[in-house]
């Protein structure tokens, strides 16, 4: 009984002692991009400043190419999160190798919080620069939203940081998400939506305990 008290002790002590470490990160975004026809070498003309990405299709013809981006991070070496998508969307293929070093442990093959979820890792990416991950083929595009949910696998939507001394898995908000629609706005999120890190850091910890 008291080994257990003072494992939740120090499990709370090692939270709290992240949170200055974890501001690097909250602010990390998911930015999609689409782009006609097919794209995989991960080079777009895409710089979020001069040029946003294109969030709202108007008249899909043919195949269109989903373009994944890191933004607004501090340190990062991998992510995690799941794509769900409507049936008038027609999956072809995904590449995950825009990074050095990049290895995919599960890549999505169909919509949904398992099946779609996208877990990759890859070289130490440092100061937040737009950063093309991975991309996305879709034979064709109808109605309706791509968009990004929590995945089923462990820590849900996170990224990676096992190098600034601030928590591993820094989740990843749910407004800090792209998102593609045809026919009506989607998301841009070349900007990161802040919040107060001590509040999101606390829940994370009475979540845990069941508090």
């Amino acid at each position: 009984m008291r080994f257990a008290f003072a494992a939740v002790v120090l499990g709370v002590l090692l939270a709290m002692s992240g949170v200055a470490s974890a501001q690097d990160n909250n602010c990390a975004t998911v930015v999609l991009h689409a782009i006609s026809g097919i794209d995989t070498d991960c080079q777009t003309d895409l710089d979020c400043a001069a040029v946003l990405p294109n969030t709202r299709v108007d008249s899909p013809a043919g195949l269109y190419t989903v373009v994944m981006y890191l933004k607004n991070y501090e340190t990062v070496n991998g992510i995690q999160v799941a794509f769900d998508w409507p049936g008038t969307w027609a999956f072809g293929f995904g590449l995950w190798q825009c990074v050095t070093g990049q290895l995919a442990a599960v890549q999505p093959t169909a919509p949904g919080p398992t099946t779609g979820s996208i877990t990759t890792v890859f070289n130490r990416l440092d100061g937040g620069a737009l950063a093309p991950i991975g991309v996305m083929v879709f034979n064709s595009i109808g109605t309706g939203c791509l968009s990004i949910i929590e995945s089923s696998y462990p820590f849900g939507n996170h990224i990676l940081d096992q190098f600034s001394g601030g928590p591993e898995n820094v989740a990843l908000r749910a407004d800090n998400l792209g998102k593609i629609c045809v026919g009506e706005d989607g998301t841009n999120t070349c900007e990161c939506v802040p919040v107060a890190v001590e509040s999101a850091t606390w829940g994370q910890i009475k979540a845990s305990y069941g508090q």
